[in-house]
């Protein structure tokens, strides 16, 4: 369907050749995520290396690849990995192409082009990426080619990027053209766009001052946007950098990404400019690789200060005990790169001091219901032929949850109230959709507040049809997930076991059904 979504070609194609090899399953998506994410791990090292060498690049991938929300990401079914993957091998090629010359230069800077055009398809909050790419461009001096060339060759390099990020469209141009006959699928898609209500569009309304100060603020928050700990450091440590020019381009690359998406437009409705009205972690998960090289390029200069604070002690020390002092300096060079670790590493683990920040993220209450569903799937007894009934947004997060048999039972129940754009989420969930029955011969699977006719914050004002649901909420569960200690899930069974847990406030998922349609005997249990 014509929706933006679809239109993300840099994280389709992966996904989609990854079913075609693992089969439609979870693990055929969090595979492709998982891949991007080494390899941008392994790029940061890299990007460190070309700009400081291996003593800032390993420290910065290290801490790339312990972000809690990158970690996270890593194996979750969102672009924001591979928007991180490509505008990361952007900026490699951009910092590469100032020091090579010929055929050589135009492939990196061609390359470059293709690499921003594959992020801001992953992910259009990516497209800041293009502000630090043009200053390595236009700026480069540091054993740079283009340096003392004139600025006629600075602006062909800009050109050849562009002319790469112009091959992207017109691929992916084809590629629809080919799929879904239509050249400009991405450019209708993202028009027809449709806004989602969401609990932090009231900041939108708020004064331009009050919302900018929310959003320059947010990473001192604890907790707040998943970065955990590390979320202090990101405007000391990037503003920083800018003092130092060497780590100037990673600086205004993170202060790029975060300006960028925090105060990005997304609506000109009434001669007025909206801004992007969420405003999450993993919008600007970007900007944590330029906020890693510049961490660890801080931690390297101090440590840098430090030792050669402590080789002129020595030098004064060897005047006295001649000979002493070039052992002491080869052992200061060859510790110096270990200690910048062990420091990053001691800044790392402040970061995991709070437990609750450590399990936090993926134990979120979509986690939890995914879970919960998952070993509902397993250990109930669905018939042979009964419809399973699902609220639209339990379908479109959790159906691959399902195995093929079960999934093609699956029924969408929507109430008449609620908002259309909940058709477009998935290409067949329109199709799914079908009256909610009286109870006695099909299955109906929700959380809790969903059955009592609410909302989940997820469900985007799509709920059960509240009249159907009446005759159900009469109805005594056969299953009803509960999260136990130590975030387990606990599956409980018998009818009045069950009502009674439902009405718990740890309750998180519960199933209605036949009465003849029995759990499994045993109570099943899922540790964290």
């Amino acid at each position: 369907r014509l929706h933006h979504q679809y239109s993300r070609l840099a994280v389709i194609l992966p996904v989609a050749g990854s079913i075609s090899l693992l089969g439609d399953s979870p693990t055929a998506v969090w595979a492709p995520m998982l891949v991007g994410s080494v390899m941008c791990v392994l790029l940061v090292a890299v990007v460190g290396w070309t700009l400081w060498g291996w003593w800032a690049g390993i420290p910065a991938a290290v801490v790339v690849s312990l972000l809690p929300y990158f970690r996270v990401l890593s194996t979750a079914a969102y672009p924001d990995v591979f928007a991180c993957l490509w505008s990361t091998a952007a900026i490699l090629m951009a910092l590469l192409a100032v020091r090579k010359s010929g055929w050589i230069r135009v492939l990196l800077l061609f390359g470059c082009g293709l690499s921003v055009g594959l992020a801001v398809s992953a992910k259009v909050f990516a497209a800041p990426v293009v502000i630090p790419i043009a200053y390595s461009i236009l700026f480069a001096t540091t054993h740079s080619v283009v340096d003392g060339h004139g600025f006629g060759l600075r602006l062909k390099s800009l050109a050849t990027i562009v002319l790469g990020g112009i091959a992207f469209i017109i691929i992916e141009g084809l590629f629809f053209h080919y799929s879904a006959g239509d050249f400009f699928y991405t450019l209708r898609a993202h028009l027809q766009a449709t806004g989602v209500e969401n609990t932090e569009s009231a900041a939108v309304s708020a004064s331009f001052g009050t919302l900018a100060w929310d959003r320059l603020t947010i990473l001192f928050r604890t907790g707040t946007s998943g970065w955990g700990m590390l979320g202090l450091l990101f405007w000391p440590v990037i503003i920083g950098c800018m003092f130092f020019g060497r780590g100037r381009l990673m600086a205004i690359w993170g202060l790029a990404v975060y300006l960028g998406v925090a105060f990005m437009p997304v609506a000109f409705e009434g001669g007025s400019v909206k801004v992007n009205p969420v405003f999450h972690g993993r919008h600007i998960l970007t900007a944590c690789i330029p906020f890693a090289l510049c961490l660890s390029f801080l931690a390297g200069q101090i440590c840098f200060q430090l030792f050669a604070t402590v080789q002129q002690w020595l030098r004064r020390t060897a005047e006295i005990n001649a000979g002493e002092n070039a052992s002491g300096n080869q052992i200061l060079v060859k510790v110096r790169p270990f200690v910048a670790t062990a420091l990053i590493g001691v800044t790392l683990g402040a970061a995991y001091v709070d437990r609750h920040q450590l399990n936090g993220f993926r134990d979120r209450e979509t986690s939890r219901i995914g879970r919960a569903i998952s070993h509902m799937v397993t250990s109930a007894d669905w018939g042979d032929d009964r419809l399973i009934f699902v609220p639209a947004s339990i379908y479109w997060r959790f159906r691959i949850l399902f195995p093929t048999e079960l999934r093609e039972r699956l029924r969408v129940a929507v109430d008449d109230a609620s908002p259309e754009w909940w058709r477009y989420v998935s290409t067949d969930i329109a199709s799914r959709r079908a009256s909610l029955p009286e109870p006695g011969g099909s299955f109906l699977l929700a959380t809790p507040k969903q059955l009592s006719g609410g909302l989940e914050h997820w469900d985007y004002g799509v709920g059960l049809p509240r009249p159907e649901l009446k005759e159900w909420q009469r109805e005594n569960p056969l299953t009803v997930a509960v999260r136990g200690a130590n975030l387990a899930i606990v599956l409980v069974e018998g009818a009045a076991e069950a009502r009674q847990a439902l009405s718990s406030p740890r309750a998180i998922a519960a199933l209605i059904g036949p009465d003849e349609a029995n759990a499994s005997d045993a109570v099943v249990t899922c540790d964290w």
